[in-house]
């Protein structure tokens, strides 16, 4: 009787962690690990050697009396754009106190237009290929109105 092929070769590996890796194996900095691990009572393997080792089947157990996670699909999709809205006004703000001479500019490079609407540049040029976004060149540079963008965002959402 032999191993399948879809079966591991060693299904319980790794048996034991270093706390670098059972941080990371939980998501976790190693910060964060130390103070769960010791609110839990979970105790790291004594090798008799200055290792520290943690079992995974230990962290596995951990996870799994850990409470769950609070749904964020529960909350209201208004009150959370509400939300973002205010957070958004009070940022916008805090800058215009800063700096109050500076306006956003009228144009945006290829580089910055892409982070402003969230996309990667080569999904900026699909776009732009569709005909759903106008440049302007001036010299060397292909500039993208923000207006134009603020557009598309708006279609997006809507």
């Amino acid at each position: 009787m032999g191993r399948t092929p879809l079966e591991p070769l060693l299904p319980n590996w790794p048996i034991l962690l270093a706390t670098e890796l059972a941080a990371r194996y939980l998501s976790l900095d190693e910060r964060t690990f130390a103070l769960v691990v010791e609110k839990a009572g979970v105790r790291p393997v004594d090798l008799g050697l200055p290792l520290t080792r943690w079992r995974r089947t230990e962290l596995d157990r951990l996870v799994g009396s850990l409470p769950a996670a609070v749904h964020l699909a529960s909350v209201s999709r208004k009150a959370d754009d509400a939300l973002v809205e205010r957070i958004v006004d009070g940022v916008a703000a805090q800058l215009r106190d800063r700096n109050p001479g500076v306006t956003p500019a009228h144009s945006l490079s290829m580089k910055d237009a892409a982070k402003f609407i969230g996309v990667s540049r080569s999904t900026l040029y699909k776009l732009i290929g569709e005909g759903r976004l106008e440049t302007n060149q001036i010299g060397a540079r292909v500039l993208i109105k923000r207006t134009d963008l603020e557009s598309l965002l708006q279609a997006r959402s809507s």
